[in-house]
């Protein structure tokens, strides 16, 4: 139980204060959208990413874009995926003071077992944007799940 406290607050971190990238921000200015909005869904470990938003699709489309995860032919990039997310956990975990090298190992393993499961799927939406959504939406219920069946037998 507390090995799955411990993943789930080091992955909301980010929610509770989110840092935006560099990459996030030229989205937002180039998209000319409300940070606030785009704080509300982008948390896919925590709700289910919107895989309908139009205005969220093309966001999510610009940042996967320019931190390297989708091609300009709109194709995942599933190695930069899980390294774009391993450092944003890292670096989530660092910015809340409550980083622990076990944790992050963890994390790291069960974040690279959840894409490799999405990479089987073969995820496709209407649109580069819903993709995403829907690639974002397969990790984090991925993760939930094996989280949910690690904890169950380390209880």
């Amino acid at each position: 139980m507390k090995f799955t406290s411990t993943i789930f607050f080091a992955l909301l971190v980010g929610v509770l204060g989110y840092v935006w990238n560099p990459e996030e921000l030229e989205c937002v200015e180039e998209l000319k959208l409300i940070k606030a909005e785009i704080e509300i869904f982008d948390n896919p470990w925590d709700q289910p990413t919107p895989e309908n938003s139009k205005i969220f699709n093309d966001y999510l489309e610009c940042k996967w874009k320019k931190q390297g995860g989708l091609k300009d032919n709109s194709e995942i990039e599933w190695n930069k995926i899980y390294d774009i997310t391993v450092d944003d956990v890292k670096q989530d975990m660092e910015n809340s003071s409550d980083y622990d090298e076990v944790v992050y190992t963890e994390i790291s393993k069960l974040l690279n077992k959840a894409i490799n499961k999405c990479r089987e799927q073969n995820i496709q939406g209407d649109t580069a944007g819903q993709t995403v959504a829907k690639v974002q939406n397969c990790v984090g219920q991925q993760l939930r799940e094996l989280i949910e069946v690690r904890d169950f037998y380390y209880k």
